[in-house]
């Protein structure tokens, strides 16, 4: 049914009954007893009330009856595209850290593929619990190489039924064309070895604006920089402004692995936040569908200054 007809539909009912009350109120009215100003202004504000009140009941019969079919979301193959968990942490206390890697942990073992990582970028000060969040990374490290071990061996014999779907589909059918016997010798160990060390924590030198400049200094990185020329402005940023030049993360072997590999998102998520298995996929698909579309931060808009100027703010 044509989207103007179901509107005609809709409102052309909800007048039509709105007209009906207020002939009933008027016929409600004892005219002979009843001034005419008192009861013009009751039949009015009833009618009113009245036709505010018709119109949930005739929207729930018309969505009920008329509703049209759910908008689909239009997706294709968007293996060729790449994406990066960025989860964002400042922690006070170890309590912290376990919440956020535990919650990192799993969204990344749901969405492992030859085209997703994950990273935390933390921006906590305390040395000991800087120290802290490596522990727990080499801890999930270690459970991440075990499970993906035994499902490389299960799949090299066969047993493709127990093995996780979304890491048997983005993961291990990718070596279909290679001999078992093969895969296991050469292949296995240094598979495992690359998704594990795609699991990182990187700490970032300042703390300026948090969380939308640990994920904007993550998307530098991403693309090759590693030098801070943004946040640099005493005027808007007082103390917290960094030195043009200086490092924006303290240097490491996951910094080093992240530095220009050119992700083409970056979805950041908060401590607390979880994801969901296949979800990075499913975005993924639905960016290589409508690629004249980018994802933004609503938060973030451009406030100009002068004419000429412009200042992007949180």
């Amino acid at each position: 049914m044509e989207r103007w007809f179901r509107l005609l539909l809709f409102f052309g009912s909800w007048t039509f009954l709105a007209v009906v009350t207020f002939i009933l109120n008027v016929l409600n009215v004892n005219w002979e007893e009843t001034h005419i100003v008192s009861g013009t202004l009751l039949v009015l504000v009833l009618s009113v009330i009245q036709s505010f009140v018709l119109e949930y009941p005739i929207q729930t019969i018309f969505c009920l009856i008329f509703g049209g079919h759910t908008r689909k979301v239009s997706s294709s193959n968007g293996q060729h595209l790449t994406l990066i968990l960025n989860y964002n942490l400042l922690a006070t206390c170890k309590e912290d850290v376990d919440e956020c890697m535990l919650n990192m942990y799993e969204a990344y073992l749901g969405n492992i593929g030859s085209n997703t990582a994950s990273v935390l970028v933390s921006a906590t000060r305390d040395s000991e619990l800087r120290q802290y969040e490596l522990i727990v990374r080499d801890h999930y490290r270690s459970l991440i190489f075990d499970q993906l071990y035994q499902e490389g061996l299960l799949f090299s014999y066969g047993n493709s039924k127990e093995i996780d779907n979304v890491r048997l589909k983005f993961v291990w059918n990718n070596f279909q064309h290679i001999d078992n016997d093969e895969f296991r010798s050469i292949y296995l160990y240094q598979i495992c070895t690359n998704v594990v060390n795609d699991f990182m924590v990187i700490h970032r030198t300042s703390t300026v604006l948090r969380k939308c400049g640990q994920y904007q200094d993550l998307m530098l990185l991403s693309e090759g920089e590693t030098e801070a020329y943004t946040y640099c402005d005493s005027q808007f940023y007082s103390t917290a402004a960094r030195k043009p030049g200086e490092p924006l993360f303290h240097y490491s072997e996951d910094v080093r692995n992240i530095e220009g590999r050119r992700f083409n998102y970056t979805l950041v998520l908060d401590s607390d936040t979880r994801v969901g298995k296949a979800i990075a996929f499913n975005l993924l698909d639905i960016a290589a569908a409508n690629p004249e579309s980018g994802i933004i931060q609503p938060a973030i808009f451009l406030d100009c200054i002068n004419k000429t100027d412009t200042l992007l703010c949180i």
